[in-house]
């Protein structure tokens, strides 16, 4: 993180990916993994991450219209994903669902799609050939 600083002096634009790449440690599993290669040639909109990071995240309340989703929602946390709160935040919150299934990744961080991939891909197509809960 000391070098975050530099990074955006050097290249504001890409401030975004500058510091999702040095918040790694947090983001993955593995706590060195390099990720800095999964940004390249991306383009991020920075003014839209700003937006969402700044307010909508800062603001939303994310109970509100869940008594009027039926549609089943799949959550999928890592166990070592730093990024966010805990898991256990989603406690308060599980009830409010009407069809929720919740899934832990015990060697993921925040993108337990890219490092349990087969596993996740499993737990996925399983979860969308699930029959909605219509009781």
């Amino acid at each position: 993180m000391a070098k975050l600083g530099a990074d955006i002096a050097a290249r504001p634009e890409e401030r975004f990916k500058s510091l999702l790449i040095r918040l790694g440690a947090k983001s993955w599993h593995q706590a060195d993994f390099d990720a800095a290669p999964l940004w390249r040639d991306v383009t991020v909109n920075n003014a839209v991450f700003d937006h969402l990071w700044g307010e909508v995240f800062r603001d939303i309340d994310i109970r509100k219209g869940l008594n009027a989703l039926t549609a089943p929602v799949l959550l999928a946390l890592g166990r070592s994903d730093y990024l966010v709160a805990p898991a256990s935040t989603w406690d308060e919150y599980r009830e409010s669902f009407a069809d929720l299934t919740v899934r832990t990744f015990e060697k993921s961080g925040h993108t337990p799609q890219l490092e349990e991939s087969d596993l996740f891909d499993e737990v996925l197509l399983s979860f969308l050939g699930k029959e909605p809960d219509r009781g």
